[in-house]
């Protein structure tokens, strides 16, 4: 599955220790953490606030919640416009640079895919072409569309995405700033 390992600093000045903490379910994976810090209880304080912002920013990527931000924005219908968060702003953004780089080979959208083809698996069928080509042709269209300066994104289709491809670098990052 994966495992996620950060490394915070939270001693600039001084002789600083190591600290090591171990967590299970954090983004649906285990947490090895590495603080540096001059004293036990400050490493503690660095990974109680670790810890609440990967509980923070999982509220807002996480489709596995119903009641994440990313929920609530797949919830709405097409042609819909929704006030985000900046995290998902910017994550969202991120999307689109990294897919039109990938020219299209990173898709958030790929969700609809993979539900697609488990669903064959479970009925022992393999998509015939026709069903292929209507999937890519899902994918390719564009998702939402965001609204430059003004935090908002428009619902462009009703596909499921899923962020997990980015998010959790995303989170990463924040957590280590």
């Amino acid at each position: 599955f994966g495992l996620l390992a950060i490394c915070l600093v939270v001693a600039r000045i001084g002789k600083a220790e190591q600290f090591h903490a171990h967590h299970e379910n954090v983004l649906g994976t285990s947490l090895d953490m590495c603080i540096e810090a001059r004293t036990s209880a400050g490493a503690v304080r660095a990974e109680q606030v670790a810890l609440r912002e990967f509980d923070r920013l999982s509220k807002i990527f996480s489709h596995y919640d119903p009641l994440s931000e990313l929920s609530a924005f797949q919830a709405l219908p097409p042609g819909t416009a929704m006030r985000v968060s900046t995290e998902l702003y910017q994550t969202l953004q991120q999307c689109d640079e990294w897919t039109k780089v990938s020219e299209g080979a990173f898709n958030p959208a790929v969700e609809h895919l993979a539900r697609q083809w488990q669903a064959c698996s479970a009925s022992g069928a393999l998509p015939d072409d026709a069903a292929i080509e209507r999937a890519v042709a899902l994918l390719n269209q564009p998702h939402w569309k965001i609204a430059e300066g003004e935090l908002q994104v428009t619902r462009q289709t009703n596909l499921p995405i899923s962020l997990n491809a980015i998010a959790k670098g995303v989170i990463l990052d924040r957590v280590a700033a």
